[in-house]
Parts: structure tokens; C-alpha cells; sequence
């Protein structure tokens, strides 16, 4: 029998987001107004699926990996599809960068938040450093930072096919919060690495108190 996770209303989402995201990059090189509203109505469901799973009461494990999923391999691509575009060297290193920082810190934190047994990604304990706990506890804060950041990465991508200055625009106006998004995955790796050492840490006074034990009990026979 399959499971009536695969069809909540939310993972739903999920896959036409997938089809919207293939549809986009199909078509990315050769038909730019395509692509563009494509990737656009992705990000726009993106920020809806996380609303439609708490209003039915559909949250999942399955929902969070796919949304998750979904967004680094939709900024992925766009970054390589940029680095195609803007061949200058030191500028196709940033993308290499921000590319492997977004993999990187966001599969780190995952692994950290299961690790640690927390019921989310998204759930910040208040010792964690405090921009994590104000990006991932205000929703408002996440999506505008979430919105600069591809807003910024889709306005370069519209500059190489148009020179209209509402793309200049909205370029300089993204800048900020794409930095500062890209800042916070930065911190996000640092906290994941701090916090998984800190379960190695107690694993190791664990495992030396048990031998501390076992060492006393031996002597005392």
C-alpha cells in the first residue's frame, strides 16, 4: 500500500516545483522569459508549501528533505548556469564557493539537527548563535532573506539578456540580503561543526567514565 505521505498537499507542491525547476533549466539558455517565470513560480510555492503542510495538519520528515532538496539543487544550478555566463575567473570561484558553501553548511546542519534528536531543521536551540535563531524562528526575516538571495542570483541572470535598469535595480537592491543570507550559511556551518563536537566531546567522557567504572569493579573482585 503507498503511503498517503507521498500525496500531501504540501510534497504535492514538492514535485511541481520539481517539473517547474526542470521546465526552467530546459529552457534556460535559449528562452529567458520562460525560465524566468518558471523558476519564479517555484520560489513562490516554495514559500507556500510550509504554510499548506501546518494549515492541514501534513507536516513530514519526507516534505522537509524535499523542500529542502528542492531549493539547493534550484540554487545550484542557476549558480552554474551564471558561471557560464560570467567567465571572468575570480568571479567563477565565487560561484564555486557560494555553490559548495550551500551544500555544504545546509547538509552539515541537517545531519547536526538529526544528530542531536531535534524534531527540525528549523529548530534552534537558544545557545546556537543568535542570527541562526533570528533567520530560522522569524519566518519574515527567512523569506526576505531567501527572496533577496534568488532575487539576486535571477537578476544577473536577466542582465545577460536585457539591459533594462529595473534588472541594474534590482540587482544592487538584492545585494545586501544575498550576502547576508550567504553570511548566515557561513555561520550555519560553524555551528553544525561546534555541535556535532560537542556530542564527540560528551561521547568521550562517556566512554571514559565507563571505563572508569569497569576498572573499579575489577579491581574490587
Amino acid at each position: 500500500m503507498v503511503s498517503p505521505v507521498y500525496f500531501y498537499y504540501a510534497n504535492l507542491i514538492g514535485y511541481t516545483r520539481v517539473l517547474l525547476l526542470a521546465t526552467a533549466f530546459y529552457n534556460c539558455y535559449e528562452d529567458p522569459m520562460t525560465f524566468f517565470l518558471c523558476y519564479g513560480i517555484s520560489e513562490v510555492l516554495d514559500a507556500l508549501d510550509g504554510h499548506v503542510a501546518r494549515a492541514y495538519g501534513q507536516t513530514s520528515k519526507f516534505g522537509a528533505v524535499l523542500d529542502m532538496l528542492t531549493d539547493r539543487a534550484a540554487t545550484m544550478m542557476l549558480m552554474i548556469v551564471l558561471s557560464h555566463f560570467y567567465t571572468t575567473r575570480w568571479i567563477t570561484y565565487c560561484f564555486l564557493f557560494l555553490v559548495t558553501l550551500d551544500i555544504v553548511s545546509h547538509w552539515a546542519h541537517m545531519y547536526s539537527s538529526m544528530t542531536r534528536g531535534l524534531s527540525s531543521h528549523k529548530t534552534i536551540p537558544v545557545d546556537n548563535y543568535q542570527i541562526l535563531q533570528i533567520y530560522y524562528n522569524n519566518r519574515r526575516v527567512m523569506g526576505l532573506l531567501c527572496v533577496g538571495n534568488e532575487g539576486f542570483w535571477l537578476a544577473l541572470y536577466l542582465l545577460q539578456f536585457t539591459a533594462h535598469p529595473l534588472a541594474s535595480l534590482f540587482m544592487f537592491v538584492t545585494a545586501p540580503l544575498a550576502a547576508i543570507k550567504n553570511f548566515i550559511n557561513l555561520v550555519q556551518l560553524a555551528q553544525a561543526g561546534k555541535d556535532l563536537v560537542a556530542l564527540d566531546d560528551l561521547a568521550r567522557l562517556e566512554k571514559k567514565e565507563e571505563q572508569r567504572i569497569s576498572k573499579g569493579t575489577k579491581l574490587k573482585r
